[in-house]
């Protein structure tokens, strides 16, 4: 199996043992329009790294363009673009997860532009529902598909088409961080 599977415009399907991304691309165009123009695989053979692009710039409506994996094949990055800037109206654009398969860290992106997740939820117009407290972000988040990093006052549901983000009522916010830290503090 070859270490790298390259879909370009001027060469179409590459395969190779030995590619450098900074000179071996100076004159050809990542791009596939049905695919991953862009595949670099472990040495056991399991995928590393994929991408989607379309006239050499990183594209992808239905899902992430960038996805990055551990040797053991767990997933540990991904990243949305639209045109080559980062973009999702979804969710966050940007995401790092733990090695025990957590999220890590989340960015929020539109057309380029990073956001703050308050400003990110307005645009897109997330339905917003209220919970009570941290257990019950948990709960949602074990339930269904979408994104919560632990001792944070949201959780976002990538469900449907539009997003749903799950957030502590007001009133009780302070009482559930509380709760919270004072659990991790006795584990």
């Amino acid at each position: 199996m070859s270490e790298y599977i390259i879909y370009t415009k001027e060469k179409g399907k590459i395969e190779t043992d030995h590619f450098n991304v900074f000179s071996d691309l100076d004159d050809l165009t990542l791009h596939r329009e049905d695919g991953p123009a862009y595949q670099h695989f472990h040495e056991n053979g399991k995928l590393e790294q994929i991408e989607y692009c379309i006239d050499g710039k990183r594209h992808r409506l239905d899902g992430p363009a960038v996805q990055k994996f551990h040797l053991s094949g767990r997933l540990y990055f991904e990243a949305y673009y639209k045109h080559g800037s980062f973009h999702r109206e979804d969710g966050p654009a940007l995401i790092e997860f733990k090695l025990n398969g957590d999220l890590d860290t989340e960015e929020f992106w539109l057309n380029g532009q990073q956001v703050a997740f308050k400003l990110w939820k307005d645009r897109v117009k997330a339905k917003t529902i209220e919970v009570d407290s941290i257990a019950d972000l948990e709960k949602q988040a074990k339930k269904e598909k979408g994104y919560y990093i632990d001792g944070t006052d949201h959780y976002i549901s990538t469900n449907s088409k539009r997003p749903i983000v799950y957030t502590i009522k007001e009133s009780n916010v302070f009482e559930s961080f509380t709760d919270f830290y004072k659990n991790i503090n006795e584990s």
